[in-house]
């Protein structure tokens, strides 16, 4: 193979490998320029934290008298999508104390795990709906 090529290919490889990132992640990063529309999932991606804690506090607000005032939180799972999660001892200790403290009849328990109680509702329905599976649809552009 002639120099000038492989120089070419090598550089077309280094503007689209983001080889810091992939070494972090242990798997090959699509560098940041190289698509506009992956460009703007994964944007969309990394700002879900902050999303999330500010949908959990609209939560908190909606339902101060139920369970989530104190404690609620909420997450995104690839292919099961967006959860609002309940601390099981906290629910427990509100019941020993007689408060009532069960998600009302629109929260569809999703699973349970050894600490948490993970809930569909409406404002996970919702995100869903605006979102989709943000980390499948960036994997399945990448395949």
């Amino acid at each position: 193979m002639q120099p000038a090529i492989l120089e070419a290919v090598g550089g077309l490889i280094r503007r689209t490998i983001n080889f810091e990132q992939s070494e972090t992640c242990g798997r090959p990063v699509v560098a940041l320029g190289v698509d506009c529309r992956l460009d703007s999932l994964r944007h969309s991606y990394d700002g879900l934290e902050p999303l999330l804690t500010e949908v959990a506090a609209t939560i908190g607000e909606a339902y101060s008298t139920s369970t989530t005032k104190e404690l609620c939180r909420c997450v995104f799972f690839p292919q099961l999508g967006f959860l609002t999660v309940i601390d099981k001892i906290w629910l427990a200790q509100r019941r020993s104390l007689g408060i009532h403290a069960t998600p009302h009849s629109d929260w569809e328990q999703k699973f349970v795990d050894q600490a948490r109680i993970y809930y569909k509702n409406g404002y996970m329905k919702d995100l869903d709906d605006r979102f989709g599976d943000l980390y499948g649809i960036v994997a399945g552009m990448l395949r």
